[in-house]
């Protein structure tokens, strides 16, 4: 797997706050987190764009992380971080014009945004089977430039949590919804 990975300018490895990744010695790639904090009732509804790391410098969520792939910028929170902690990142309009985008530090995710629905700003599901049947039918042009975020959920494990609409859902799908509101501006913020 990390041969496949490593020198992939495409490849966002998830990450925690307490580790780096499980790169071989000395090999460094784009990386976001993957630490989601449930609210006092347990419910996962703030996604934070960034988070300090174990050394204070902010470190990017996996989704922030996915989307500076896509419009390949890098992480630079020296740049990006205004004084009052919202986030400036480029984005580009239907013409391609870059255009700066300020967005606060915390969202609300709205997990009822539009992301299933055909287009090629939407996402939506795969599952292991349709991989399999894509890569048997000759490859995975399906998959070209478009996100794909991998998440471990089987019967009885797996890495889920609570959300206001769901009471056990993978937290990739958390992600996934994040990266959804930023890229399609649908997120609620608190006032």
């Amino acid at each position: 797997f990390w041969e496949q990975v490593v020198g992939e300018e495409d490849v966002v490895l998830g990450r925690t706050l307490d580790e780096n990744t499980r790169l071989p010695q000395g090999q460094t790639h784009p990386g976001g987190l993957l630490n989601l904090t449930s609210d006092s009732d347990g419910k996962l509804r703030h996604y934070r764009w960034y988070t300090p790391g174990p050394d204070t410098r902010p470190l990017p969520s996996l989704a922030l992380a996915a989307y500076l792939s896509l419009r390949e910028q890098s992480w630079e929170p020296d740049t990006m971080i205004e004084a009052r902690g919202d986030l400036r990142v480029t984005d580009y309009d239907s013409n391609g014009v870059a255009q700066q985008r300020s967005l606060p530090q915390e969202i609300l995710l709205d997990e009822r945004a539009n992301w299933q629905e055909p287009g090629p700003r939407n996402f939506v599901h795969v599952s292991p089977e349709q991989l399999r049947q894509w890569e048997s039918e000759g490859g995975l042009p399906h998959l070209e430039g478009r996100v794909v975020l991998i998440g471990y959920v089987a019967p009885g494990s797996g890495d889920l949590g609570n959300t206001s609409l769901n009471k056990s859902v993978p937290k990739v799908n958390v992600h996934a919804v994040a990266l959804n509101g930023l890229l399609q501006d649908a997120w609620y913020q608190a006032t």
